[in-house]
């Protein structure tokens, strides 16, 4: 079956579907993919509305690992760009304020 529809076993496949009041809020990335990298990394892939973002945290980075560590997949966060490095694997949390969960209500 996961050959005719070409899907890669090894890849969590997940669809969300997000209803509100026609209030658009920019800025806001949903979690889709949480997981550990090796034995000192955790990887998050967040979607929003300019596309997929992968954003790492390294465990020697302890506040910046328990941010992305503790995530709930699903859930809405904020993410600010600017501390974060791009590295070959995504970008990199070098603070932990660079994701923030969003409360709704």
């Amino acid at each position: 079956m996961f050959d005719l529809a070409r899907r890669r076993w090894q890849e969590t496949h997940s669809s969300w579907l997000a209803l509100g009041g026609g209030q658009r809020r920019e800025g806001l990335h949903r979690l889709l993919e949480l997981r550990p990298r090796g034995k000192a990394k955790v990887e998050a892939v967040f979607c929003g509305a300019e596309g997929l973002r992968v954003v790492n945290a390294l465990e020697r980075s302890k506040a910046c690992f328990e941010v992305l560590d503790r995530a709930e997949v699903g859930g809405l966060f904020q993410l600010d760009l600017g501390r974060m490095e791009p590295k070959g694997d995504g970008l990199r949390l070098v603070d932990a304020s660079g994701v923030t969960p969003f409360e709704v209500g």
